[in-house]
């Protein structure tokens, strides 16, 4: 099997060989099938109440979630992911009060520190590869593995189809997620387990 690293970079090596146009038709069609399956979980899991769902704000090359421009839904409110002292924490946030921020060592948009800590009942995951029985490869600093250790909520992994893998390399803290969305489908990946 691969090593974790050159899968890193195999994947970066086909993202940035992606069109522009690719990478906004294919974000385009990512963030459509994840507001509609986000929509389905909300409805069939939270029927009662209006759950926080975990949000990421795409960096690089990673799917941008917010190309189908209605996520903005009133049947789930959003948090976005803050770090501090290596650790990740998820704050109460709309993507357009997002702030350029390196608190992950790298320039996201992230909430402020002052936004409302939250407990999502669902996180949407970005990563560079994943497998259809639900293994994450993830950019190797390890935040979203350690937040995940204590997650008891829904993991929904995001990329698109061309990092999608048979195999990915994992070790043992690596976290497993319960579904992948793509540009072409959404994996069950707890069939699979």
């Amino acid at each position: 099997m691969t090593s974790k690293n050159e899968l890193r970079r195999e994947i970066k090596s086909i993202l940035s060989n992606l069109s522009l146009s690719d990478h906004k038709k294919n974000s385009s069609l990512v963030s459509e099938n994840l507001l509609e399956f986000l929509r389905q979980i909300s409805k069939s899991q939270f029927p009662n109440s209006i759950p926080t769902f975990g949000f990421y704000a795409p960096i690089n090359n990673e799917a941008d979630i917010f190309a189908a421009k209605q996520v903005q839904e009133k049947s789930f409110s959003l948090a976005f992911p803050y770090g501090a002292s290596g650790d990740m924490s998820f704050r109460i946030c709309s993507p357009e009060n997002l702030e350029e921020s390196d608190v992950f060592g790298v320039t996201i948009l992230s909430p402020r520190a002052t936004d409302k800590i939250v407990l999502p009942e669902v996180l949407v995951i970005p990563g560079l590869a994943f497998s259809r029985d639900g293994h994450r490869l993830g950019r190797g600093k390890g935040y979203y593995d350690r937040y995940l250790e204590s997650f008891s909520g829904i993991k929904v992994g995001v990329c698109y189809e061309e990092q999608m893998r048979s195999e990915v390399p994992c070790d043992e803290h690596d976290q497993m997620m319960d579904y992948v969305v793509t540009q072409n489908e959404v994996y069950d990946c707890k069939v699979l387990k």
